[in-house]
């Protein structure tokens, strides 16, 4: 069998080393994970008040 040969963006992008993607939502206020809502049934009428508080102004991505 053949050792698959990645295409050359592909290969690019696995040669530039460490990368790391942060996503956050509504569910961050939480400190629970993504599924929160769901698993402990939460009303989406009372989840999207969390909209009011929910801010990035602190986030510094040159500090993680």
């Amino acid at each position: 069998m053949a050792i698959p040969v990645p295409e050359k963006r592909i290969a690019r992008f696995e040669n530039l080393g460490f990368g790391m993607f942060i996503h956050w939502g509504l569910y961050s206020q939480m400190e629970k994970g993504e599924w929160i809502m769901h698993a402990e049934q939460i009303p989406k009428e009372e989840y999207s008040k969390l909209k009011d508080t929910f801010t990035a102004c602190d986030f510094d991505a040159g500090k993680i």
